[in-house]
């Protein structure tokens, strides 16, 4: 064989190699990260924040949220909220929680975990709480997955409190000038909770439900995606920042 085949086939060898792994079912294998910041409202006031960081990797899920709420009346804190959870999904299905929440004063701390007979739900605070779900895929109040959101039972992070829940399609939407599709969370025990979801990739886009007589609103100020680190087969749910 001639030296320049032997340079023009180690040439295409290297393109070839290189295409392989630039191509998109290779980018598709890499763990990937998608936080969403939302402004949140109370009637018209802005009152906080409420950020979600989700990462995809294979069939694991790792998410981990941070809401921090402050109402102020006359330059007086009238009321206070803090929550943060990590949670750790197999398969489209929650095998770990933990959260810890500042509701006004009220400390609720909270966490989910596998056992044979089920995902254990432990309330540590205010009370201790103690209960298995025997559900065979469950589920959190995933508002960034409209498909695990429509599951007929949800875990509450905050008290971990299990619910039934319906999620109901209500049409076509535009959400500041994108076309989106809306939905509406019924569940026992809260006020229904409507959604909005781009319609060309489900991107969430904004939730509305009602507080004390008033809208409580999340409008998305930003969303990014990027690469991310690889969820370990074996890693359990990290204990969250104390709030």
């Amino acid at each position: 064989m001639k030296s320049s085949d032997v340079v023009a086939r180690t040439a295409l060898t290297a393109v070839l190699t290189a295409a392989a792994f630039w191509s998109p079912a290779a980018l598709a294998a890499e763990p990937t990260a998608t936080e969403y910041r939302f402004a949140v409202y109370y009637g018209d006031r802005r009152i906080g924040e409420h950020r979600y960081e989700i990462v995809q990797d294979g069939d694991a899920t790792r998410v981990r949220s941070r809401a921090d709420f402050q109402v102020k009346l006359l330059f007086i804190n009238a009321y206070r909220y803090e929550h943060q959870a990590n949670e750790l999904w197999r398969g489209g299905c929650l095998t770990g929680l933990r959260s810890v929440t500042d509701d006004n004063g009220r400390r609720y701390e909270v966490d989910a975990q596998p056992r044979e007979t089920g995902l254990v739900l432990t309330r540590h605070a205010p009370e201790r709480a103690q209960v298995t779900l025997d559900a065979d895929c469950p589920a959190s109040f995933a508002y960034w997955d409209r498909e695990r959101l429509g599951r007929d039972r949800l875990i509450n992070s905050q008290n971990g409190e299990a619910v039934a829940a319906r999620l109901e399609a209500r049409g076509a939407d535009t959400v500041d000038g994108v076309d989106a599709r809306r939905y509406r969370l019924e569940t026992d025990g809260l006020a229904p909770i409507d959604l909005w979801y781009d319609a060309s990739d489900d991107t969430w886009l904004r939730l509305e439900t009602t507080r004390e007589g008033a809208t409580l609103r999340y409008r998305l100020q930003e969303v990014t995606r990027r690469t991310a680190e690889a969820i370990e087969p074996d890693q359990g749910t990290p204990e969250p920042p104390g709030v």
